[in-house]
């Protein structure tokens, strides 16, 4: 069930084209997936997971204006 909940976010569908990938959420899983190995503490996962995504929108959209 938490593979699907986790894999369904970097899946962005398109009408009559192909699934892409949604790379934010793409790059912002790969502390959050090593911090839980490393770890075990889910508390930790979700606050890096939560602080990498929004480090991450806050960069793009800075970098698009």
């Amino acid at each position: 069930m938490m593979t699907a909940l986790f894999a369904e976010n970097f899946f962005v569908v398109h009408p009559n084209q192909l699934p892409g990938i949604n790379l934010l959420a793409l790059l912002a899983s790969i502390p959050a997936v090593v911090l839980g190995w490393l770890t075990r503490s889910l508390v930790l996962v979700v606050v890096i997971g939560v602080v990498s995504m929004g480090l991450l929108r806050f960069f793009s959209n800075c970098l698009l204006q």
